[in-house]
């Protein structure tokens, strides 16, 4: 049976940088900016290039078994690969909590919730939209 399923190649080269310093013995600033492209090998027009950033506060709690608190501020920018024209952008608060249990020196697993809250995004929600350009449209 045919779906229509197409394959292809996809190629997202990234660059960042980040730094974290110590406000603290327990809290850390946070600051990261980062660049990705998406490019197709056969669907170029779906090429396209995302930019992040973000900055916010880490805060570890050693009282409570090294309980770690994080609250950031985030931005994404999506835009055509072979310009700076944005389609979509995104202003989220990102909460977290996570209890990390050690395991060995180097080794550890965590357990936590986070939450991702937007904002502001632009366009706010999927949606089409059309542009009729002269004259009147009917219904066939």
């Amino acid at each position: 049976m045919r779906t229509g399923e197409e394959s292809d190649l996809l190629f997202a080269p990234y660059a960042g940088i980040a730094y974290a310093p110590r406000l603290t013995r327990t809290l850390y600033a946070t600051f990261s900016l980062e660049q990705q492209q998406f490019y197709y090998d056969r669907f170029d027009g779906l090429d396209f290039g995302s930019f992040n950033a973000r900055a916010g506060l880490t805060y570890q709690l050693p009282q409570l078994r090294d309980l770690v608190l994080r609250a950031e501020y985030f931005y994404n920018r999506l835009m055509a690969s072979n310009s700076f024209d944005e389609f979509f952008s995104n202003h989220v608060l990102f909460l977290s909590a996570e209890l990390p249990f050690r395991i060995g020196r180097a080794q550890q697993v965590s357990v936590g919730t986070n939450a991702n809250i937007s904002f502001h995004a632009d366009p706010e929600q999927p949606g089409r939209q059309e542009s009729h350009c002269g004259g009147s449209t009917r219904a066939a």
